[in-house]
C-alpha cells in the first residue's frame, strides 16, 4: 500500500460502487479478472490517494467490509466498461463459435486458440471461454466416435 500524490493509476469499480486503485502496469495483468467480476476499469489522475499492489488488491477485493477511502480524481480514460452484453446475444455468439468449431474439425482443418481468437476478437471473449469452446466440441465429437489429435496448441480430427 503506497500513498501516492499527483499521478495516473488505474481505477478499478465493481459493481456494488466499491473502487480501488493500483499501479497502471498491472492493466495487462488484470484484464481476465475485470472482465470475470465485471469490472469497470479507468485510467484516473489522483491528487492523493493509497494505490494497493496486486496482493493487496486481490484481498480488499474478496473483502466485502474493506473501507474505501474517499478518492479524488480526475478521469483520463475508460479502458474497460462495466457494460453488460444481453443474454440473447451471449447465446447466438456462444452458438456462432460452437458451429464454427464443429465446422472446421468436420473439415479437417486444424483447430487452435489462436486462430479462434482471431476469427473471434470483436466479441471480447477471454481465453478460457475460448478454450472451453474447443473442449466443449472436442469432447462432443469425441463422444460421436471422432478421434481428435492434440499437438501442443493445435488440434484436428485424425
Amino acid at each position: 500500500m503506497k500513498k501516492i500524490k499527483d499521478r495516473q493509476c488505474l481505477l478499478l469499480k465493481t459493481k456494488d460502487k466499491r473502487e480501488f486503485l493500483t499501479e497502471k502496469k498491472n492493466y495487462s495483468l488484470l484484464l481476465e479478472f475485470s472482465k470475470k467480476f465485471s469490472l469497470e476499469v479507468s485510467v484516473v489522475k489522483i491528487k492523493k490517494a493509497t494505490i494497493l499492489e496486486l496482493s493487496e488488491l486481490a484481498a480488499a477485493f474478496c473483502n466485502p467490509n474493506h473501507l474505501n477511502e474517499e478518492i479524488t480524481y480526475e478521469l483520463i480514460e475508460t479502458k474497460i466498461s462495466q457494460i453488460k452484453k444481453p443474454r440473447n446475444n451471449i447465446i447466438k455468439t456462444s452458438g456462432k463459435l460452437d458451429e464454427y468449431i464443429k465446422k472446421e474439425f468436420l473439415a479437417g482443418k486444424i483447430i487452435s486458440l489462436k486462430k479462434i481468437k482471431r476469427r473471434f476478437s470483436r466479441y471480447e471473449l477471454t481465453d478460457s471461454c475460448l478454450c472451453n469452446h474447443i473442449r466443449k466440441i472436442r469432447k462432443e465429437l469425441e463422444s460421436e466416435g471422432y478421434k481428435i489429435n492434440k499437438d501442443k496448441t493445435e488440434y484436428n480430427i485424425i
